[in-house]
Parts: structure tokens; sequence; C-alpha cells
């Protein structure tokens, strides 16, 4: 048509719906603490990864979660160790909580009774939490009995030859249905992208709870687990004995190559309890009282390359601590 001309499009209406508790977004945060509320009211940033997605993705430890938030980056070894940088920052043991309480994580922690993982980002986590990483806090909350029957067996396995199979099961019982109980199992054989680094998983949990009367609620849970894995210690920059070996060794270097020793192996136990009560003293207001008490035994050994020189000869520093315990309540 010529400029002067006027076109008349027909009316285009567009309607849609907020999504209500549907695909992997987490609505609800349930870690900072004080109480479940909408993530749209907490006071700072937050991302969750809920237990649909976490199975989804056949994520087996928190690393596998984390790598799809843009602000968070793996800290350590991801077969043994799970902390995460935050913003840049390291997190720190006192900014992991299990269901809002504080958790010595020095080892792998399981997500098979994890309803979700939450990430709050900024200073402003520590108004709930306490003194924490200036990146913010890593939150696990647990699965919880279901108000109706859950029966769930998982067989999963990877490129790199791992396998296992993991069960969740959840029912009511009793008068009114007042008593929940929900366990969760798993067994794994774990197998590594680098050569021989392998290991084996034994996992068990079990969470009840109990409404007493229309005021009183009371839970409990335990949980536990057995991870056997090959240290898979490997060269980094530092473990060159100068910049020329570096640039010359790394390029030929595969991720796949282990130089540390086959006898090389970090057992490691893991224990958590808990125990809650909460009490309507109205319909506003929730008397809470929470405990938990987590254990880990393990014994350390480290083996990595040092000194190495441009020919590839280069000496093994050694780290044996054996009967470590790692305990807070």
């Amino acid at each position: 048509p010529l400029p002067n001309d006027v076109v008349n499009l027909d009316r285009l209406v567009v309607t849609d719906t907020v999504m209500d508790g549907q695909g992997y977004r987490v609505g609800v945060s349930k870690g900072g603490g004080f109480r479940a509320q909408p993530v749209i009211d907490t006071p700072f940033s937050v991302s969750g990864f809920s237990s649909d997605f976490i199975q989804d993705i056949q994520a087996r430890t928190v690393l596998d979660v984390t790598r799809n938030d843009p602000s968070t980056a793996p800290a350590g070894d991801p077969l043994w160790f799970d902390r995460v940088f935050i913003r840049g920052f390291y997190l720190s043991v006192n900014a992991v909580f299990r269901d809002g309480l504080g958790i010595n994580d020095q080892g792998s922690i399981a997500l098979d009774n994890k309803e979700s993982v939450e990430i709050a980002k900024g200073l402003i986590a520590s108004t709930r939490q306490g003194i924490t990483s200036p990146g913010g806090s890593l939150t696990y909350v647990l699965k919880r009995p279901l108000a109706g029957p859950l029966t769930r067996v998982t067989a999963f396995g990877d490129g790199f030859g791992g396998y296992g199979a993991s069960a969740d099961l959840s029912r009511r019982f009793g008068p009114d249905n007042r008593f929940g109980a929900r366990v969760n199992f798993a067994a794994e054989e774990i197998r590594s992208f680098v050569d021989a680094v392998e290991g084996d998983r034994a996992f068990a949990s079990a969470a009840f709870d109990w409404r007493a009367s229309e005021r009183l609620y009371l839970e409990v849970e335990a949980e536990y687990q057995d991870k056997t894995i090959s240290s898979a210690r490997g060269p980094s920059v530092g473990s060159f004995a100068n910049a020329a070996a570096a640039q010359d060794l790394l390029p030929r270097l595969s991720p796949e190559t282990r130089i540390t020793q086959p006898w090389a192996v970090e057992p490691n136990e893991q224990f958590y309890y808990s125990a809650r009560a909460s009490y309507a003293l109205s319909g506003s207001w929730r008397f809470r009282l929470a405990a938990q008490r987590s254990e880990l035994v393990r014994d350390q050994l480290g083996l990595s390359a040092a000194g190495i020189q441009a020919d590839g000869t280069y000496n093994i520093q050694y780290f044996f601590s054996p009967d470590q315990e790692r305990n807070n309540s």
C-alpha cells in the first residue's frame, strides 16, 4: 500500500496462565531456617532445584546440580568433596545447611532423600542463617512423608560404566492417617572419566512424622551413607617444577590419565539425625523446636604429583590421616 494508506489488522488476543507447582520450578523456599515462604517473598536471590529435576538429570552429587546455576562453580574434587563457589566466593563449612540447620559437609552429600537443593546468594542470606560465606549459602531440603502413597524404583547408569538403583517409598498409617513414613535406599557402583578411578556407595534414610493433635506436629529422621572412592588427585599448574615444564606437558596430558596408585582409596561414612516439634500457639503464631547431629568418619588418603619435570619425571606427595571424625550438633 501507499504511505498514506491505513491498513487495519485483525485483532489478536494472547492469554496465558502462570504455572502452579508444575515443571522444575521451586516456588517455595524451605531452607531459610525460619519457615517456608514463596521464593518471590524472600529478601535475596534464591535458585531452587527440585527432586524431579535432580532425578531427571541423574545427578549423583550436588556439583551435578549446581552446574545449572551460572553463579555457582565447583571448588573441590567432584568425586569426593562437594564444596562450591557462589559468586566467586568459597562456600565455607558454616554456609552449608540441612533443613535450615548447619552440617559438616566434608564429604559427598547424598541426594537420594533430598526434596530440593537451594542456593541463596549474597550477604543478605546471613540475616536468616547467621554468619556465612559472602557469596551466600547452600541448603539441602529433606523429603518428608507425603499425603498419599508413593512407590518409586529407579535404575540408573552413565557412559563411564557406573550403574545403580534406588527406591523411594512413602505411606501414611493409623487413625486419620496421622502417622507418616518415608524411606529411601540406594546402591551404586561408581565409575569416572579418569581411568581406574572407581568406588561404591550404599545409602539408607527414613523420615517419620506424627500429627499428635490439631496443634502439635512431630518429625524425626535419620540418614546413613557409606562411600568408598579412589583418590583421584591429578596434576595442576602448581604441580610442575617450572613454567616451561607446564607449557610443554599440560597439552599432552589426557584428563583420563590417573597418575596416583590403585591402592589409594578413601572410605567415608556419614550419619545424620534430626528431630522437630511444631506447636500452633494460635492461628498466626507457631512455636518450633529442632535439633540435629551429623557425624562423618573417614580415612583421608591423598596422593598428588609434585615437581613434574619437562622429561615427565615427578615426585609423589603422600598424605594419610586415618580415623578422622567431623561431628557437629
